[in-house]
Parts: structure tokens; C-alpha cells; sequence
């Protein structure tokens, strides 16, 4: 996998991205860094390759935040926190998907995602997140405690859990 670090954190922390296979991580290079979304099942040697060549020590995360709980995103999650300790953060829309480690019915909507629908994975192991985002708090959770000035909000969507990651605009 490449790596990408061209965008930086309010502070000046570089954020860089991981392509793998089927979604993109993005890693925060705060005190302790912090993933977000994880990749899928068979992803993790691409993952720790890219991180080793980037100087990212995957032992070292303090917070993985996955933005969803399909295979494509939380497909590591659980891998993650066993090596490093992580917090796992997830939307709370998303948790009986996630303790179930599947995603939900996919829906073609066009003749190519009909096409690609079967090559998609549908099950990533069983997650249980340390801390949960609701859509019922209006200014999400506060990423101050993982050394990131920004929050994760509730943004449900593409899954009745999706999270997005605001980021301090100082």
C-alpha cells in the first residue's frame, strides 16, 4: 500500500492516508496516533507495511475510530485494539451491526455495483467500541483526550451509525 501524508491537523499533526483494497485509513499523528477506519480482513500486512514505512508504530494507537460498521471499514478494528490497547470508537447506530460482524444487506443501485457486489466482504470479526457516539449529543465526543482538537458527530447516512471526524478549523 502507498502511503499519502499531504494534509496536517490543526497544530500541524500530519494525517496520513493509507489506500488498501476497498476503503482509504487515515492516521493522525497526534502524541499517541489515531486511526481512522481500519481496512478489511486480509488487509492488515498492506496496513503495517505502509505504517512501518511511514513510522508509524500500529503497537502505539491510542484511539481507532471507525466511521462504520461495514467489513470494509471495521474489518481490523478488533485486531487493532488487541495490539495496541486502542480505545475503539463507533457510532451508536452501528453497534448491533458491529457485535454482530456483519454488514448490512447491500443494495445495487446500477448494473456495476450489481457486477462488484459479490466480491465485497460481508463479515469482519465481532466489535464491541470502548466509547460510543450518539446522535442524540448534538456536539458529538470530544477528541481532546486522544491530543486531537476536533470531535466525532453522530452523521447518520450510509449507515444509522455513521461518524464523521470535525477537525478544529485553528
Amino acid at each position: 500500500a502507498d502511503v499519502t501524508s499531504s494534509q496536517r491537523a490543526p497544530g500541524g499533526a500530519p494525517i496520513v492516508q493509507v489506500p488498501l483494497r476497498l476503503s482509504n485509513v487515515h492516521v493522525v499523528r497526534a502524541p499517541r496516533p489515531v486511526m481512522i477506519d481500519t481496512g478489511t480482513i486480509g488487509d492488515m500486512p498492506d496496513l503495517a507495511r505502509a505504517a512501518d514505512d511511514a513510522g508509524i508504530d500500529l503497537r502505539a494507537l491510542g484511539l481507532v475510530i471507525v466511521t462504520h460498521a461495514h467489513a470494509d471499514h471495521a474489518g481490523l478494528a478488533a485486531d487493532l485494539r488487541l495490539r495496541s490497547g486502542a480505545t475503539v470508537m463507533l457510532g451508536e447506530g452501528d453497534l448491533e451491526r458491529a457485535r454482530a460482524g456483519r454488514n448490512d444487506p447491500l443494495r445495487a443501485t446500477s448494473v456495476t455495483a450489481w457486477l462488484i457486489e459479490p466480491l465485497i466482504p460481508k463479515v469482519f470479526p465481532e466489535l464491541v467500541p470502548d466509547v460510543t457516539v450518539s446522535p442524540r449529543a448534538a456536539d458529538g465526543v470530544d477528541l481532546r483526550p486522544w491530543g486531537l482538537d476536533g470531535r466525532a458527530i453522530a452523521l447518520p447516512g450510509h449507515t444509522p451509525g455513521s461518524i464523521a471526524v470535525v477537525l478544529s478549523s485553528r
